[in-house]
Order: structure tokens, then sequence, then C-alpha cells
């Protein structure tokens, strides 16, 4: 969507009440089968930054009923904020660190089709639990990567103008002359990419870990997929060759179908259901 009105061509023909953009084919089928609600159009954005420049987009556009829902990652979630209805929220951040979390529901694994090789719930948990104790320096590792990007490109510079840049040195002079951002870049090797920096941060992420595994808060702030993928692999026989994705897809439609049927949905993600209706007063 480049203009207003690209934006509203592309949801004027869309017939649902809510439209949602999502990161990936696996949310958008989980969250589909999970909600079953007519009012609720999803689509895939590809990435998260791509559903916030969609949302964003449509908001430029004066189109007031399309949200976009993607994972908190290493960020922080906004779900304190999904029932303050006078504040606008464009993107609605996920309580857990991805989709995959809301998978990480034992009862469900072991009830739902998927799981070929009849194990129960308890141990699907321990299997996963047990991988997920050897990951701590792993995941320091991802997020020490996390903050040292967030920090390079902090403030970086807006693209240009297309009267801006003519030349060569115009674009020279753009990016190292009238950037603040640049300057502090320059300045990193010796602060923020020194090796005790990164240390002490790969230490810190490293407790941080240890301590959310102690608390019981892995399942939710674990990176979902790699969890997911071990449970995949303890409940299946024989996974598809060169399927993976569709296999996670399949696996997330039968947990969803299980969760349905026992009334155990997340119920954070049945908030945000409520939340989306509510903004845009479906009934």
């Amino acid at each position: 969507m480049s203009s207003a009105a690209g934006a509203h061509e592309l949801y004027d023909a869309v017939v649902a009440p809510i439209i949602v953009w999502v990161e990936d084919a696996l949310t958008e089928a989980y969250l589909n089968k999970l909600w079953a609600d007519d009012q609720i159009r999803i689509f895939v954005a590809g990435s998260g930054p791509t559903v916030e420049a969609a949302t964003t987009d449509a908001r430029k556009a004066k189109v007031g009923n399309v949200f976009g829902v993607r994972d908190r990652d290493f960020g922080k979630t906004n779900v304190a904020v999904w029932t303050k209805y006078g504040r606008e929220i464009g993107v609605y951040r996920l309580k857990r660190h991805e989709m995959e979390n809301y998978l990480l529901d034992w009862s469900a694994l072991a009830g739902c089709t998927e799981n070929r090789r009849g194990k129960k719930a308890g141990d699907i948990e321990a299997e996963v639990k047990e991988h997920a104790a050897t990951l701590d320096w792993w995941l320091a590792t991802r997020r020490t990567l996390y903050d040292l990007s967030t920090e390079l490109t902090k403030g970086s510079p807006a693209p240009p103008g297309q009267t801006k840049i003519k030349t060569h040195d115009d674009a020279v002079a753009y990016i190292l002359h009238h950037s603040k951002w640049y300057r502090r870049v320059c300045r990193m090797p010796e602060t923020l990419l020194k090796e005790a920096n990164i240390n002490a941060l790969l230490t810190k992420h490293q407790k941080r870990v240890h301590k959310a595994f102690n608390d019981g808060k892995w399942i939710e702030l674990f990176p979902g997929k790699e969890l997911l993928g071990k449970a995949k692999a303890f409940i299946k026989t024989r996974p598809k060759a060169n399927a993976k994705s569709e296999d996670f897809i399949n696996l997330a439609l039968a947990v969803a179908e299980w969760q349905v049927k026992k009334g155990s949905q997340p119920p954070d993600l049945m908030t945000l259901r409520d939340c989306l209706i509510k903004r845009v007063g479906s009934a």
C-alpha cells in the first residue's frame, strides 16, 4: 500500500468488519481455527515489521478496522493496554514470546490428532523441559544479539525524500555528516561492542534465562519454535519430508481443535479477539 487510495481499494474489497495482519501462515491458521469468527479476516504480512507497516498505512488512510498482531519476541508486550478502549492500538504485541508458545499446551499436544505415538501430557512436558534446560547460553546469545542490534539501529536516519539526494556527495553527506546516529555508531567499538560489555550482557541474560526456567516462566518467555519442534518430533512418528512448515501448521490446527473442543483456548488470545470486536463495535 503506497497511498491512502490504494489502502482503501484493498480494504474495501474485503468482506469482513475486522481485518487483522499477522506475521506468518501458522499464526493465520491457528487464530482462524481458535477464533472461528466470520467477523475477522486474517492476512499474512510475512514479518513483524511488515505487520507494523501495513497497520500504519491503514491508520494514515483513516481505515479504522485494520489491526496487527505480532510476536513479542524479545520486546515488550502491550497486553496491559488491550482493554483500555480510550487508547488507540494499531498492533497487539503478544504476551508470550511468539505464537508457537501458545501451542505448548501439554494436554492439547497429548490429546490432539497429531500425537501419533500416543505420548502422555506429562511425558511431553518432561521431554520439552529437559531440552529447554540446555538452552540457557544459546538464549543468552540470542538476547545479547538482539540488544546489540537494537542499539546499533536506534536513531538511524529515516529514508531521505526523493528531492534531497541527487548526487553521490548528497548521499554521503546524508549518511555521514548530518547524522547523530552515524557518529554514535562510530563510537560503539569502544563502548557497546567492547568485549567486556558483551561478556557482561551474556552473563546478565544467562542469569535471567536461568531464573525464568526456575520460575516456570520458560513456556511463555523462551522462543517457542524450538520448543514446539522438540514436542513435534516427540509425538509424531514420521513427519513428512520437505514439509516442515506444513507440519507445524497441521500441529497448530490440531492443537487449536482440541483447545476449542475442551473450552481451553489461551485466555489472552480470546481476550484479544474480544478486544478487536469491541473496538470496531461489532456484535
